[in-house]
């Protein structure tokens, strides 16, 4: 089997949400590579059904990958490999790459170990009062900016107010707060607040593209909402948490 390292990377980072998940679970078949993944703070879930090009010549076989915290015990060798082709041998505790002279060994993770997610459905299910598409790029435009400053609040938030849809870096906690803003579109409905911890917002940032549409909704019960970012071929899904102030 041979292994494609810079496929192989992306799906490492997609299924551990920017590798801020500490655990993956891969199910690799010789076309799909599915995996379903949340946090440690249940506020950030990865479900991924996607092809699979990053591991070739398989045949009928199937396996399952669990590694714990991969941007610490698997990336470093993945890095160090000069070649974008290796060869993949899959053992039973773990695997081995093989380029040239140069060997090295992966140990998976025991399971108990793995965060999954297994209720995809009902979060898919869920009613959106909004609906971005990121087609155009104006959204990544407008996150290069608001990323500068949101680190110094630790929050992004998605508004409604007076009709107008805005997302926004401040700290409403705070009256004095500075604020820079962005409206997105005219929306008739109820003025509300979502707030999303900035690390899980600039993480998804980094494994979506404009082939992406982003949604929310809101749970008027409990003052909370979710963000669902889903690529339009249905193989992809990112969803996030609003908090509490």
């Amino acid at each position: 089997m041979k292994l494609i390292v810079d496929e192989f990377k992306i799906v490492l980072a997609k299924s551990t949400f920017n590798f801020s998940i500490e655990t993956t679970n891969l199910n690799i078949t010789s076309d799909r590579i599915k995996s379903s993944m949340i946090n440690r703070y249940n506020t950030g879930i990865t479900v991924l059904d996607i092809e699979n090009k990053a591991i070739t010549e398989m045949g009928e076989m199937e396996f399952v990958f669990n590694f714990l915290d991969p941007d610490q015990f698997l990336m470093p060798h993945l890095n160090l490999i000069d070649e974008n082709e290796v060869t993949l041998k899959v053992l039973e505790n773990k695997i081995q790459l093989f380029v040239g002279r140069q060997r090295q060994t992966v140990h998976f993770c025991t399971p108990q170990n793995k965060r999954m997610f297994h209720s995809e459905a009902t979060l898919k299910s869920s009613e959106y009062f909004a609906n971005l598409s990121l087609a155009d790029g104006m959204f990544f435009e407008m996150w290069d900016k608001i990323k500068k400053i949101g680190t110094r609040y630790g929050k992004v938030y998605f508004n409604m107010k007076n009709g107008t849809f805005i997302i926004e870096s401040t700290d409403k906690t705070n009256k004095f707060s500075n604020s820079m803003l962005f409206t997105l579109s005219k929306i008739d409905i109820d003025d509300l607040s979502l707030c999303f911890d900035f690390n899980d917002v600039a993480n998804l940032m980094k494994i979506i593209n404009m082939d992406f549409l982003l949604n929310f909704s809101y749970d008027s019960d409990h003052g909370l909402g979710l963000l669902h970012a889903n690529k339009e071929d249905d193989s992809e899904h990112f969803f996030l948490m609003s908090k509490k102030e």
